[in-house]
């Protein structure tokens, strides 16, 4: 910033800076002057001499003060403009970096299997052996994860990832493939997870279910 554009920033910052402690003070001091004359009136003839001067240098104290503490009123905006550059804020005195909700799910490799078989999840209740489809997936991310799940062709809700629960990381996500998935077909796959208020996706994989 140049001489004569720091100097101009200066002034202006000087005289449209909000009201502050320094103005207030110098408000009280001439709300007090008619106080006293009528409580101390001695001072009467003291006022009416110094009249003129007494406004006169409120006002000037008040510009003193004021051009006196542009430079720290322009150093702490120029600081807040920098810290909405950098997305940081300020706690305490200490600087704390502000990252952007960030969440990225890569389908490293699949799996299908059924229940019971090289680790997938066992029968259910109904002792009917289910599909499964068990997907290695690569998550980066800076927020909690609070739902998880697998979108086959479009279709929600997504089927919950098996014995999964908030907070939890893992490599492998087994889920169990719906009845109206039929052996041989084509369909086109997305993991999603819900998290920081917004619904995160995988990129789509079109994949065959084997009959």
């Amino acid at each position: 910033m140049g001489k004569r554009k720091y100097f101009s920033q200066w002034i202006y910052i000087a005289f449209r800076h909000s009201i502050g402690i320094g103005d207030g003070v110098a408000f009280l001091i001439g709300l007090a002057i008619p106080i006293i004359r009528q409580l101390i009136p001695g001072w009467e003839t003291v006022i009416l001499e110094l009249g003129w001067q007494i406004p006169l240098g409120v006002f000037s104290s008040v510009i003193v003060i004021r051009l006196l503490l542009a430079p720290y009123w322009m150093y702490k905006r120029l600081e807040k403009e920098r810290d909405e550059l950098l997305n940081v804020t300020r706690e305490n005195g200490v600087i704390v970096i502000k990252h952007p909700p960030q969440l990225e799910i890569r389908i490293c490799d699949t799996l299908f299997g059924v229940s019971g078989g090289n680790g997938f999840p066992p029968c259910d209740s109904s002792d009917q052996p289910a599909r499964w489809l068990r997907l290695g997936l690569d998550i980066e991310l800076n927020v909690p994860i609070e739902t998880l799940g697998l979108v086959i062709s479009r279709k929600l809700p997504p089927i919950p990832a098996y014995d999964w629960t908030p907070g939890r990381g893992a490599y492998y996500y087994y889920f169990k493939i719906p009845d109206w998935v039929k052996n041989g077909e084509q369909h086109v796959i997305q993991v999603q997870a819900f998290a920081s208020g917004k619904t995160w996706g995988s990129s789509e994989m079109s994949m065959g279910f084997p009959g």
